[in-house]
Order: structure tokens, then sequence, then C-alpha cells
């Protein structure tokens, strides 16, 4: 087999092994890690009042994000609006342009001519 070949092979298999990877369900990869199970709905008591309260059902534990869920990181954006002073004067410009109609240079303008 080619050296190539060899390296188009593992390629393959590690972008499959990835792939795999990235479809899996998070409930199968939370089962094959933890060695606990989680509840649907946990009594956590209140503080003052000792009623239970019930929360939403999902994972309750500390392996709880395996798979990256938003890709978005929260950051503040906050704008700083700054007053700009503004001068309105009127200044006079001259503009001075040149042509050059030299003979060296007027000649290298246009595509090039066909001797026939």
């Amino acid at each position: 087999m080619r050296p190539l070949s060899v390296i188009h092979r593992l390629l393959a298999g590690w972008l499959l092994l990835l792939f795999a990877f990235s479809i899996t369900p998070k409930k199968f990869l939370h089962n094959l890690v933890a060695n606990h199970q989680d509840a649907t709905a946990m009594n956590f008591p209140r503080e003052n009042t000792g009623a239970s309260q019930l929360s939403k059902a999902g994972y309750h534990c500390p392996c709880e994000q395996l798979v990256v869920q938003t890709p978005f990181v929260y950051q503040s954006a906050s704008i700083d609006y700054t007053i700009v002073p503004v001068f309105v004067t009127y200044q006079d410009q001259q503009f001075v342009s040149t042509y050059s109609t030299a003979p060296d240079v007027s000649f290298l303008r246009g595509p090039p001519a066909l001797n026939a």
C-alpha cells in the first residue's frame, strides 16, 4: 500500500469517528460516562418554608455539560457614545493639476499596435 493511501484511510476513519461522536445523543454519552442515575424531577427544600419545589426534567449532575450546546458566549456589548466637536469653517483650497504631454510618456498609452 502506498503511504498516501494509508494517510487517507486514517484521516477518513478519524473523521468518521468524529462525525459519529458529534451526532451521538447527549443522554447516551451521559449514561456511558456517568456511574449514577439522574432523576427527572428532584426535590429541593426551600430555605424558610420547608416545602419542596420541583425542578425541570433534565440532567442534575456535575458532568452536566458533556457536549457544547451553545457556540456563543455572552458578552455585554456596551457602546460608548462620545460627542465629537465639529468646527464648521470655510477653507479656501486651490487645486493645481498638471497633465503630462511629453512625447516620451504619451506613446505608452493604449494597446500595442499590430504591425502588418
